[in-house]
């Protein structure tokens, strides 16, 4: 009896790990699938990019300086357009000592106007630290809204519940060509002093 009991058992647990197997290999394929790859033609007739600076906290000091707290992190990034699309060229997560974790996209993608995609770092993960960032590139085929990129921090580990958010900063622009860059900033309403220009590669 006590065999037939624990068979029933293993079984049992058999078909958790596998069940849970396949809802998590469900998850990730349906957040690739919900992805717009940009085409190579769109990627082309992009005239301005920015670099935007998220910062990241995958853990906070909490009671002393040797004592750390871990925290999940989410970026998102917000088409807040509501008639033109933008496109995401990168979205890389960095460490604390700005060495590369993760490249998030493997191809550039687009967003269509007023649509989210959010990028979540685990609770689990532990190499970011207390500095850690994201950095996005995007760009647009002609004047856009900005696009709204934050990052939410949480946790409700030891029954405190933590969370807030961090908002991103401009860190360069780079316009394309001249002639574009001229009729940008004519109808754009950025304050140029705020931003720091590449020139030209």
């Amino acid at each position: 009896m006590k065999n037939l009991s624990f068979k029933y058992f293993l079984l049992f647990v058999l078909f958790c790990f596998f069940s849970c197997e396949k809802r998590s290999t469900e998850h990730i394929t349906t957040k690739a699938s919900n992805q717009n790859i940009a085409s190579q033609k769109d990627l082309e007739q992009i005239i301005y990019e920015q670099s935007v600076y998220a910062p990241v906290y995958s853990d906070i000091h909490n009671y002393s300086e040797t004592h750390t707290l871990p925290l999940s992190a989410m970026l998102s990034v917000r088409n807040i357009d509501k008639f033109k699309k933008i496109f995401i060229q990168k979205i890389d997560y960095y460490d604390t000592k700005g060495k590369l974790i993760r490249a998030y996209l493997a191809k550039p993608i687009f967003l269509n106007p007023l649509e989210t995609d959010c990028y979540v770092v685990d609770f689990s993960e532990s190499k970011g630290g207390t500095g850690a960032n994201f950095v996005v590139e995007w760009g647009n085929q002609e004047k856009t809204a900005y696009p709204i990129i934050e990052t939410i921090m949480i946790s409700t580990q030891n029954n405190m519940g933590i969370s807030f958010i961090s908002p991103s900063k401009i860190m360069a622009e780079k316009f394309l060509q001249k002639q574009e860059k001229q009729e940008f900033l004519q109808k754009s309403d950025v304050k140029k002093d705020t931003i720091n220009t590449l020139k030209k590669p």
